[in-house]
């Protein structure tokens, strides 16, 4: 059994900083024609990396690429960097009004990838170091040059280390294309210069097996969808030269969760880490494979895979699960009992289908067992309904655990079947049932667009970890908090923080900001609200972009393209406030998204955009 938290990181809604009379957002028209400036990228345009066609990939890996942020806080105060077209790292600098770019590092192409194309990122360690992640595999360290304080300094690359360690499925369900696709999820320099080491996190998914029988898979309940490492590198010394050395990263430990975290910070001057995972870490002490004893045990066990033996899709108020039996049955035949606790399932006097049952297995969220039903057809189609009992929480699991059938129904067969579906009465439908068992993982193998993440469930579980370790020192309790968004960093030296980002959660309609103490052991506390932002933030059905700014004042939600709504927290004792939408009318993708003092700063694909809240 894994070791538990020493303490609880409670995340209590202070009900004095909720405001029950408050009446709405009140808009605001931007009439103001100089509110809105365009400069120019002076660079290759800035186009996403685009995957083939026929890339499978989980629902938190789309939803990760949907929400990404490509513009991303810069060394030196007020700048920013992206990456273009041509794989060049640049900065800009903004000023009120100008904006300066300056070219800082074409990234190399990859020699030969074992993984999915990402999205390459950078993260300022300092103001003289910079990491940047190629998208595959690949991880370089940029310099500026000694003694040139310049906004225009050269960057050179004085290291390059690999993070790629195997395959996973990521793409096509042949094992022999199987590949990672990384994410970099923060990086931060664990001892500055002349003896200074790298400490990054990197999150990659991991295969699961499909197993036969209840008793198998309760052999693996601890094997997930993701893992999440700590790795270190150390950084040579300045005087070494310019040869770019090829640089060692180890890992420091590995954790497995169930989907791609959504926080992850370093708690300033200690050696600890803030991870904020949807169902959080599976497991403590998990080099990958200990959850099962060695790595031996769990090849073992990974033998006894076999094929889905179900397929399933979902809406905002139910799922289907069609299960396609080896042999034709009867109805008499079947013994299908579903409470909200979950599902028992057997076959009587049919051998070929005794593999398919199921005891008392644990849905992954509640149902309404009074309108959960069964249906059969042509005697080998079985079709299980299941009624939410909580509408618009995406289930990411048909069961409490990730047993590995992703969600891969196609959206034309999920509809002729709920068309037969409600040709049924309830004279022929059969037993019924009732659940709750939180273990979001988030899977979808299809296409999806940003409708499709409106949906998502956001129950985030965070914990304080040893970075040498990945220990445990504290976590919130269950999968019960809702995320929103994050807080935009604020403008301070880079790689040294003066204190953990707040963070954004939903609390009934409203969005509450909980801003965390300076500690080894970080508690988090609720400092001001957002009323009815989380309602609202819902029906926008086209965002990419969340975010809050550093001073928590504005709530900003921009949309694939054109459209920004900017909301202004109330002030106190106030009944209302403001709303803005912004309208940037240039026919582009809306990629990134920071905020510098009152202005924000919007990266399209050809232009950058300055918007001036302070006049709005």
């Amino acid at each position: 059994m894994p070791a538990m938290a020493q303490s609880t990181l409670e995340f209590r809604v202070d009900t004095d900083l909720l405001n029950p009379r408050f009446e709405g957002y009140q808009l605001r028209l931007l009439d103001d024609d100089t509110a809105i400036r365009s400069f120019a990228l002076g660079s290759d345009p800035v186009q996403p990396r685009q995957l083939p066609s026929n890339t499978h990939l989980t629902y938190d890996e789309t939803s990760h690429r949907v929400r990404f942020n490509h513009l991303f806080p810069g060394p030196l105060r007020d700048t920013f960097m992206y990456i273009d077209k041509g794989g060049c790292l640049n900065m800009m600098h903004v000023g009120r009004d100008d904006v300066q770019a300056t070219r800082m590092f074409v990234i190399p192409e990859p020699e030969a990838s074992s993984a999915i194309g990402g999205y390459p990122s950078a993260f300022a360690l300092s103001q003289d170091l910079v990491l940047v992640f190629d998208g595959f595999e690949d991880v370089f360290i940029l310099r500026r040059a000694t003694g040139d304080q310049q906004q225009k300094s050269e960057w050179r690359a004085m290291g390059r280390f690999t993070i790629g360690q195997g395959h996973v499925v990521a793409g096509s369900t042949d094992s022999r294309s199987a590949m990672f696709q990384y994410t970099v999820l923060a990086a931060h320099l664990k001892q500055k210069p002349p003896h200074g080491t790298v400490r990054m996190f990197v999150c990659h998914r991991v295969p699961t097996p499909t197993l036969t029988t209840s008793a198998e898979k309760h052999q693996l309940r601890s094997n997930s969808r993701f893992c999440i490492e700590s790795h270190e590198v150390k950084i040579p010394p300045a005087e070494h030269g310019a040869e770019q050395l090829t640089l060692l990263s180890s890992v420091s430990h590995t954790l497995t969760s169930h989907a791609i975290p959504l926080y992850c910070q370093v708690v300033p001057g200690t050696d600890n880490y803030l991870l904020g995972v949807k169902g959080g870490i599976v497991a403590e002490d998990t080099e990958l494979g200990s959850a099962t004893g060695t790595p031996g045990a769990l090849n073992a066990e990974l033998e006894l895979a076999c094929a889905s033996p179900y397929y399933w899709m979902q809406e905002p108020a139910d799922v289907t699960v069609c299960i396609q039996l080896p042999a034709p049955v009867t109805a008499s035949q079947i013994s299908c009992s579903m409470t909200s606790l979950g599902l028992t399932l057997e076959f009587m006097h049919a051998p070929e289908c005794s593999h398919i049952g199921y005891t008392e297995e644990r849905f992954f969220d509640e149902i309404d067992a009074d309108s959960s039903v069964w249906t059969l057809e042509n005697g080998q189609l079985l079709t299980l309904y299941l009624e939410k009992s909580k509408p618009n929480v995406r289930w990411a699991t048909v069961f409490s655990w990730d047993d590995g059938v992703p969600e891969t129904m196609d959206r034309n067969e999920f509809a002729q079947i709920r068309e037969r579906l409600e040709k049924y009465t309830s004279s022929d439908l059969d037993s019924r049932s009732r659940s709750h068992a939180p273990l979001p993982a988030a899977i979808s193998s299809m296409d999806m667009d940003d409708d499709d993440l409106d949906n998502e469930d956001s129950g985030i579980v965070f914990s304080v970890r040893d970075a040498a370790s990945g220990a445990d020192l504290a976590s919130s309790v269950g999968a019960t908090t809702d995320w929103l968004c994050p807080c935009l960093p604020a403008a301070v030296e880079p790689g040294c923080p003066a204190e953990l980002p707040p963070v954004c959660l939903q609390s009934d309609v409203d969005a509450v900001i909980f801003a965390f103490s300076r500690s080894p052991v970080p508690a988090p506390r609720h400092t001001c609200t957002f009323p009815a932002m989380a309602f609202i933030q819902a029906s926008k059905r086209e965002k990419r972009l969340m975010y809050t700014d550093a001073e928590m004042h504005l709530a900003i939600l921009a949309e694939a393209r054109r459209r920004i709504y900017v909301y202004r927290r109330p002030a106190k004792d106030q009944v209302n406030a403001g709303q803005n939408i912004i309208d940037i009318d240039n026919g582009q993708q809306l990629l990134g998204i920071q905020v510098v003092g009152d202005i924000i700063v919007v990266l399209c694909e050809d232009c950058v955009c300055l918007v001036d809240v302070g006049c709005l």
